[in-house]
């Protein structure tokens, strides 16, 4: 925790622990002469019934004063005189004990109310617009492109993700309706649920139909160097900041700036925390090389997500004992990835015959 906060926290503590024995004080008939915020020399405030309501110089809490609670006379309000009917001394015993532990408990009281509030406000949600969609999932064949806002399921509206969530899970097989807002448009699709995909004990029903919420960022990978975006000099791990002067902040918004091009790119893009820009011309005899299939992209700038791209293939790993791969101990080997040949920069296309759209599809 840092220091300005960390005094904010213990400032307001205090204020509630000497705020709970003014309030209780007032209550048992004790008069106070001061109920100050912060401490030192008064800034400003005002007069009330008696009571000087003050801000004073250092913030870091507050105090009160009770009339007639000094035995020795060092308060700074001794020189006016003191009403033994409302001196907090002269008070029976059991309202001077409900006076000093009022403190402590309001302490313990913050904390119920502020939890008590937040819970009654409820938890902010976010608005169900998709981040992306899984292809040869129900959404895709759907038709759900990334930024879409759902806005109904099966006639119910949808305002968070956490009641598309309900409306989702325990689908069984057959076709249903949505409501969804694109480019501030509403409109209606239908979705089928096929019998394997049914979603009646899935424990991802979301992920299962094929939409999340998490957005990719607009970091790039570069397959061929023939492609358009190849021969303007882009490379994988190029951050796209704006295109044709239009900021995209997420792949979506990316995906949505390339489909609405159809001739010349003008791109600024950051590179090694460095700013530059290129300009893109299209090519229409160009084709990207491997499967290359990603739910709404045009991918004929040949620019592609750097999510299923390869960071970094090791040359060597480790080997233990029980012929598990591991970080530390055993026998070092060469990596199997390596020895058959991929690189840092190499495009995921297919495993095992499947074709790679994400990197959930390399995982699994």
């Amino acid at each position: 925790m840092s220091i300005l906060p960390a005094i904010a926290l213990v400032a307001i503590l205090v204020f509630i622990h000497e705020f709970g024995h003014f309030i209780v004080a007032k209550l048992c008939g004790v008069h106070c002469t001061v109920l100050s915020i912060g401490y030192g020399r008064r800034l400003f405030g005002f007069e009330y019934k008696g009571t000087d309501y003050r801000v004073s110089l250092l913030p870091f809490g507050g105090y009160v004063l009770m009339s007639g609670a000094d035995p020795f006379g060092t308060q700074e309000a001794m020189d006016e005189e003191i009403d033994p009917q409302t001196a907090f001394l002269n008070t029976p015993v059991w309202k001077r004990i409900l006076i000093v532990i009022a403190g402590p408990a309001f302490n313990l009281i913050l904390p119920v109310v502020t939890f008590t509030m937040l819970l009654m406000s409820g938890e902010i949600q976010p608005a169900p617009v998709i981040g992306m969609v899984e292809w040869g999932s129900p959404a895709h064949n759907a038709g759900l492109l990334a930024d879409d806002e759902i806005l109904q399921v099966n006639g119910v509206e949808t305002p968070s993700w956490e009641i598309v969530y309900k409306q989702i899970q325990g689908l069984e097989a057959g076709k249903y309706g949505m409501v969804i807002r694109r480019n501030g448009q509403q409109r209606k699709v239908r979705f089928r649920i096929r019998k394997e995909d049914s979603l009646a004990s899935s424990e991802t029903p979301l992920t299962d139909f094929g939409v999340h919420y998490l957005r990719m960022d607009t970091e790039i990978g570069i397959d061929d160097p023939s492609s358009p975006a190849g021969i303007a000099g882009l490379k994988t791990g190029d951050e796209i900041l704006s295109v044709n002067g239009t900021s995209v902040t997420d792949f979506p918004s990316l995906a949505k700036a390339l489909n609405q091009q159809t001739n010349l790119l003008n791109v600024v893009f950051a590179r090694d925390g460095e700013e530059q820009s290129v300009s893109i011309q299209q090519n229409h005899s160009w084709k990207p090389v491997g499967a290359v299939e990603f739910s709404g992209l045009n991918v004929s700038w040949g620019i592609l997500p750097a999510t299923i791209f390869l960071d970094e293939v090791a040359e060597n790993v480790t080997v233990d004992e029980a012929g598990f791969m591991s970080m530390i101990g055993g026998n070092e080997e060469q990596s199997p990835a390596y020895l058959k040949g991929l690189r840092s920069g190499d495009r995921f296309s297919k495993i095992d015959g499947k074709v790679i759209h994400s990197w959930n599809d390399v995982l699994s």
